[in-house]
């Protein structure tokens, strides 16, 4: 008797299973992680591109441009968050996405890992220096970034590029660049593998002013 019961139980288990693997997505619904799968996953996430694509909310880089959507939207369910986030956040720069200043640093803040990220800085007029840091939350531990200073900004020839913002907004730009040494080191997954814009821009070149 005792093995009839859990023969029974064991088929109500399969029978659970396999309803659960079979149990189809709603319909507009996107299953997570699964879009490069094919099938019906890619189909929504694809109708959905182009409906985004044709939108004038979305930023200039996504307007027309349904593959740039379907990308912006893949790494949305990557990161649990809306497509328009990503959109708003992600800059193309000669080709390389790159990550806002901005949504670098909210993603280490967003990451429940640390404490919200501050700076230590100091300026004394062309010097400058500043270092990010934060608190572990698990171990108490206070974690710093690689301190970015003129002379390295200098030495690495971000400074001289032409249209380099360094030159305008040394303190703000030292900020996101120390921001983005912090998360490189301590939670790399936020960034997904992606330089930051202005990274980008100090890899390869800024774009020319409009003198018009």
């Amino acid at each position: 008797m005792e093995e009839d019961v859990v023969l029974a139980e064991e088929e109500v288990a399969k029978e659970k299973e396999q309803m659960v693997v079979k149990q189809p997505v709603a319909e507009g619904q996107l299953a997570r992680g699964d879009m490069w799968a094919g099938g019906q996953s890619f189909a929504d996430a694809m109708r959905m591109a182009k409906v985004l694509s044709t939108a004038p909310m979305v930023p200039q880089n996504y307007r027309g441009q349904p593959g740039n959507c379907l990308i912006a939207i893949d790494m949305a369910m990557r990161m649990n968050v809306s497509p328009m986030m990503v959109m708003q956040s992600l800059y193309i720069v000669n080709g390389n996405p790159g990550w806002s200043g901005q949504a670098c640093i909210a993603m280490i803040n967003a990451s429940g890992r640390f404490t919200p990220l501050k700076f230590k800085e100091s300026q004394d007029g062309d010097d400058f220096s500043c270092t990010a840091y934060a608190t572990e939350i698990a171990t108490g531990e206070t974690l710093y970034s690689t301190p970015v200073d003129k002379k390295m900004v200098k030495e690495m020839g971000w400074l001289d590029k032409n249209g380099s913002y360094w030159k305008k907004m040394p303190m703000q730009m030292a900020r996101y660049r120390a921001a983005a040494f912090f998360a490189r080191t301590y939670c790399p997954q936020s960034l997904m593998g992606l330089y930051t814009e202005n990274e980008l821009y100090d890899i390869n070149g800024y774009p020319k002013e409009d003198k018009t």
